[in-house]
């Protein structure tokens, strides 16, 4: 079953920014020249705004079919979508933690870093 099959509504939370994720090896990355490392972080970069843009496109057309069925799509503004993040930010990172102690807190504190870099 789809979520629009058994709900009257849908809360457009983007908690998760995208599945676009590349990854490679440090050794593998430090071992390129210069202008390799460039053109990988390029096409990195053009690949996430490509993928991008059809997530957006695809998110359209899907929204378009589901309130075709009767199921309202709420859109949050970015007050509301803040609410959520206070309320839920620590409450997910203490779980996370707890499953993976030290290591897992240094991975936090990096993300979280870079996190703060993009606002």
């Amino acid at each position: 079953m789809k979520f629009h099959e058994v709900q009257k509504f849908i809360t457009m939370t983007y908690h998760i920014k995208s599945e676009f994720l590349i990854m490679g090896s440090k050794v593998w990355f430090d071992g390129l020249n210069d202008e390799t490392r460039n053109l990988v972080r390029k096409a990195v970069n053009e690949g996430a705004k490509v993928n991008a843009a059809a997530k957006k496109e695809e998110e359209g057309k899907s929204a378009g079919l589901i309130q075709k069925t009767g199921t309202k799509i709420i859109e949050l503004t970015p007050a509301e979508i803040k609410k959520f993040q206070e309320a839920t930010f620590q409450p997910c990172l203490d779980v996370y933690l707890k499953k993976n102690g030290d290591r897992g807190r240094k991975l936090a504190d990096l993300f979280t870093q870079e996190i703060a870099k993009g606002k």
